[in-house]
């Protein structure tokens, strides 16, 4: 005995064996693919508790229901799942309620693989598809997922049905895939619409939303597989009401599109009145900057772009006005590439050129080209830059001068270059291009580092990079204007196509990195 108690090993039971399977659904009332349905609750038996996880994210009801249904247990555990409808069903509709893996067990979260109940208040259940496709070009892999929606055509339909009504059919895409599948639709004629929305209710909110649309109507049945783009529609222009912020400054702020909008003064004023209009260079607003030597309570304007005209009046009151203040950028260590930029707080009319002095680590003077942006109240300053060299740009008094006629204090900035081997280079050989493009090195937030506007075929060549990890976009400008053009859902234009680079590039220092890039 005392043999056998000194070789017994100590410890804790194993608890079983883990349960892996889902949980069984044991009855369905009413059945599941009734039809001639015209019950008011759903029940669903399973063989063991059961909670629901993640379900206003996995639920899919389809049509789309005005008030939602009451779906239990809620926050608690059960053999039943219950569904109880708050809204009258459409006549000779077939209905579809895609559970997702929103069904667990109690005891180890075991999924219920992607359940779903089918009813139709007809005499027979529609059995008809759509699928293809859904992607968000501006985004390299899916970051949420996207609502893609059959609406119906007949009498009612009008493409602005999406700002106001659910559509008749809808599904959705994953978190992992692209790729949708819309089930049980009748036969007929249908526009396909996808939406990336912040509150999910299916109705297009311009501005917040991520639109894209078939051009062509769907006639159902039909073995087409689709491809829809999405993408983010420029706001409508929009005015806001100007408001005072100094003595002698206004801001405009405004929504959507700048290029066109022009702001006049309409209010009487004497002949030495000078104004200037600057832009932020981070809300949307422009600041109209004024000085005369006459006094004014007030003064009127009117904002117009394009079609939309808005008339403003400003009551004017005394604000201390800021003094001059000059910045640059960038700091310390400017690439080989880059230029200096001066920018201030107070518009500027004058650059005198004689008051500036620019010279190398020896003290020998560097040569060098300006540029005024008079919208973006910057000057641009370019110059030839060498390797592990040191720079000092100094500013003496009046070599600015600002709309209200101060000058600058004595400024005096030190730049510095890193090495050639510090930086790592890129080469970019494209296959099956239309051009022109334009090529995009951004950061994983999206900040585009380096840009490039390609006309014809042959190597695109990034120099100089900061070692790090760049993704590679590359847009097709189809009205070869330079820049990325959105589409507009109303007059059924697409947003300009957005191609990605499958992998992260990782430039080092010292390396030349050469890829291929095939296109679609």
């Amino acid at each position: 005995m005392i043999f056998l108690q000194s070789c017994a090993n100590r410890g804790n039971p194993s608890g079983g064996i883990i349960d892996e399977l889902p949980p069984v659904i044991l009855k369905m009332t009413p059945d599941n693919y009734t039809v001639n349905f015209n019950a008011n609750e759903i029940v669903i038996v399973f063989d063991e508790y059961v909670k629901l996880k993640n379900l206003q994210q996995q639920l899919i009801i389809s049509p789309p229901m005005n008030a939602q249904p009451e779906i239990l247990p809620m926050g608690t555990a059960s053999k039943k799942l219950t569904v109880r409808l708050n809204d009258s069903l459409l006549p000779e509709t077939t209905y579809a309620l895609s559970f997702g893996e929103s069904i667990i067990d109690n005891n180890e979260g075991n999924p219920y693989p992607f359940f779903k109940y089918v009813f139709s208040t007809g005499t027979f259940i529609d059995s008809l598809k759509v699928s293809g496709i859904a992607i968000n070009s501006k985004n390299r892999e899916p970051k949420s997922i996207i609502a893609v929606m059959l609406y119906e055509v007949d009498s009612t339909f009008n493409d602005s049905i999406v700002y106001q009504k659910k559509p008749k059919y809808v599904s959705q895409t994953t978190d992992s895939t692209s790729s949708f599948l819309i089930e049980n639709v009748k036969s007929g004629t249908y526009k396909l619409i996808a939406l990336e929305e912040e509150s999910r209710d299916y109705t297009y909110q311009q501005g917040k939303d991520y639109i894209g649309f078939v051009e062509k109507e769907i006639n159902l049945p039909t073995e087409e597989s689709f491809v829809i783009n999405l993408f983010k529609e420029d706001l409508d222009f929009k005015p806001k009401k100007a408001k005072q912020m100094t003595n002698n400054k206004l801001v405009f702020g405004f929504e959507g599109p700048e290029k066109d909008m022009n702001i006049t003064l309409v209010s009487e004023v004497d002949s030495s009145f000078r104004s200037r209009i600057t832009r932020d260079q981070k809300t949307d607003s422009l600041y109209y900057w004024f000085r005369s030597s006459t006094p004014y309570d007030s003064l009127q304007f009117v904002t117009t772009n394009l079609a939309v005209k808005d008339s403003s009046t400003v009551k004017l009151r005394e604000i201390k006005r800021d003094s001059l203040i000059l910045s640059s950028r960038p700091q310390s260590s400017i690439n080989f590439n880059e230029k200096l930029i001066i920018t201030a707080n107070l518009p500027l009319t004058k650059v005198d050129k004689t008051l500036i002095n620019l010279v190398d680590q020896d003290t020998l003077p560097v040569s060098f080209q300006y540029d005024i942006d008079s919208l973006a109240n910057e000057v641009i300053f370019d110059f030839e830059k060498k390797p592990s060299s040191n720079y000092v740009f100094k500013a003496f008094p009046g070599a600015f001068t600002d709309f209200f006629d101060a000058v600058n204090d004595t400024l005096s900035f030190k730049l510095r270059t890193k090495s050639v081997d510090d930086y790592g280079n890129l080469r970019i050989n494209l296959k099956n291009a239309t051009y022109p493009l334009i090529v995009q090195l951004v950061d994983r937030s999206g900040e585009i580092k380096r840009s490039s506007y390609v006309t014809q075929v042959g190597p695109i060549d990034f120099q100089f990079l900061n070692p790090g990890q760049y993704f590679l976009e590359l847009i097709k400008d189809a009205n070869k204007n330079g820049i990325y053009d959105s589409g507009r859902f109303l007059e059924q234009r697409k947003g300009e196509h957005i191609s990605h680079f499958p992998d992260a590039l990782d430039i080092r220092a010292g390396w030349d990195e050469i890829i291929e890039f095939t296109l679609d």
